[in-house]
C-alpha cells in the first residue's frame, strides 16, 4: 500500500496528461477564437527541410498551443492567478479600477515619431493642402486615476511635445488631452483600446473647429445602442469575468451617404450608410463604424456643401469620420497599413484640396507604413 501512494502522485500526472492528449486529438478545431478575436493557427506542413531547420517544431508548438483542450479556461485560469500574485500587467494589460483594462505604455520612440511626423509635413507641402493632424491620447494617460498603483509611465507627454517641435506650419495640429480631461464623458471604452462615440463627437467638433467647419449639433442624433461589446484589450487580457461594454451609434436620419471599401482602391459594391450593422451579431463590434479596417475606403454625400478630403489614418478615426461625412462630398479614407499605392496620383486624380491625419498616438510612434506618404 506504501508502494502504491509512493507513486500515486505520478499515476495521476500521467494519467491527466493522457487524457489530455487524447481530448487534443479527439475534439474537433477551431479556426477561430471568439475570446481572443483572432483565426488560430492551422497544423503546419511536413517536409523534411521544415523538421530539419526546426521550423516544423516552432509552427506544431504554436498549433497546440491554439487548440489545447481547454484553453480559454487556462488562459483566464493563469490571467487571475497573476492578478492574485500582484503580477497585474502581465499579459500586457492592466486590469484597472471601475472595469477597465487598459493597454501598458508602448516604449518612446522619438526616432519613428520624428519622421512620421516629417512624412505627413513634406505630403501635405508637395500636394499644396490644407492639413490637420489629430492625434488621440493613449487610454493609459488620460486614465491614470484608473490604473493601479504600481504601473508603467506612459511617454504622452514626451510624444505631444516632440509633435508640437516638429510639425511645419504646414500641418495644423488638434490636441484632445485638455478636451477630454474636462469631459465628464466616458470618453475610453472600458475593453478596447478605442475611444466611444462620445469621445469621437469631441474630435469632430475639434477637427470641425480646425476646418473652419459648423458641426452638426448633438441633439440632431438618434442614437442606438448595442450591448454586449467586448473589445481588444478584453481580448488580450485574459480577464474573462470583466462586464462588457455598450456601442453607441449616433445616428442623423438626414445623412444619407454610400460607402465603398476595398484594399485597393476599386468600387464595386456600394453600401448605404456609414453603419455596417451586421457587424453587432459578431464577437467584434467595432467594425460597424464604416466596416473596420481597408485600405480604401470612400464616402459620397451628394447633399454636402463641401469638396473632397482625404483621412490617413488607423482605426481611431472610424467612428469621427462617420460624423464628418455631413460636410463632403467626398471622403477617401487610406489606412497605410494596408493600402500600398502611391497617395499624390489620387490627390490629383480626385481634386482632393485637405488631407486629415487621425491616428491614436502609440500608433503615431510606431508605425512604420506611414513612410508609404513619401
Amino acid at each position: 500500500m506504501k508502494k502504491i501512494y509512493k507513486y500515486l502522485s505520478s499515476f495521476v500526472f500521467l494519467a491527466l496528461v493522457f487524457v489530455l492528449l487524447l481530448l487534443f486529438i479527439v475534439t474537433p478545431k477551431k479556426d477561430y477564437s471568439s475570446n481572443e478575436k483572432r483565426e488560430l493557427s492551422d497544423f503546419p506542413a511536413v517536409s523534411l527541410d521544415a523538421i530539419a531547420d526546426g521550423s516544423f517544431g516552432t509552427k506544431f508548438e504554436i498549433y497546440l498551443s491554439d487548440h489545447f483542450p481547454f484553453r480559454n479556461f487556462f488562459v483566464g485560469l493563469n490571467a487571475y492567478y497573476s492578478q492574485l500574485l500582484g503580477n497585474n500587467g502581465s499579459t500586457g494589460i492592466y486590469n484597472a479600477k471601475d472595469g477597465y483594462l487598459i493597454s501598458k505604455p508602448e516604449a518612446f520612440n522619438a526616432d519613428r515619431l520624428t519622421k512620421n511626423l516629417g512624412y505627413i509635413c513634406d505630403f501635405a507641402e508637395k500636394n499644396e493642402l490644407q492639413a490637420v493632424l489629430l492625434a488621440v491620447p493613449s487610454p493609459g494617460s488620460m486614465l491614470e486615476d484608473k490604473l493601479p498603483k504600481v504601473h508603467e509611465e506612459y511617454a504622452n507627454s514626451k510624444a505631444f511635445a516632440l509633435i508640437e517641435e516638429n510639425l511645419t506650419d504646414a500641418v495644423e495640429f488638434t490636441d484632445m488631452r485638455e478636451i477630454f480631461a474636462s469631459s465628464a464623458e466616458q470618453i475610453y471604452y472600458r475593453t478596447d483600446h478605442h475611444i466611444t462615440s462620445a469621445g469621437s463627437y469631441l474630435c469632430y467638433e475639434s477637427l470641425c473647429n480646425a476646418l473652419s467647419l459648423t458641426p452638426v449639433a448633438r441633439d440632431a442624433f438618434k442614437v442606438e445602442t448595442s450591448e454586449g461589446f467586448y473589445g481588444t484589450t478584453y481580448s488580450r487580457s485574459g480577464l474573462w469575468f470583466e462586464k462588457p461594454d455598450t456601442v453607441e451609434m449616433w445616428k442623423d436620419d438626414s445623412l444619407e451617404v454610400t460607402v465603398w471599401v476595398s484594399e485597393d482602391g476599386s468600387e464595386n459594391e456600394p453600401h448605404d450608410g456609414i453603419f455596417f450593422i451586421d457587424h453587432l451579431a459578431e464577437d467584434d463590434q467595432y467594425p460597424v463604424f464604416l466596416d473596420g479596417n481597408h485600405g480604401y475606403t470612400h464616402i459620397h454625400n451628394e447633399n454636402a456643401d463641401g469638396g473632397k478630403v482625404l483621412i490617413v489614418k488607423d482605426s481611431y478615426a472610424h467612428c469621427m469620420t462617420g460624423f464628418l461625412s455631413a460636410h463632403y462630398s467626398d471622403i477617401y479614407m487610406i489606412d497605410l497599413r494596408y493600402y500600398k499605392l502611391e497617395l499624390s496620383p489620387l490627390v490629383a486624380e480626385k481634386g482632393i484640396d485637405t488631407v486629415l491625419y487621425i491616428y491614436g498616438i502609440d500608433n503615431l510612434m510606431t508605425d512604420s507604413n506611414i513612410a508609404w506618404l513619401a
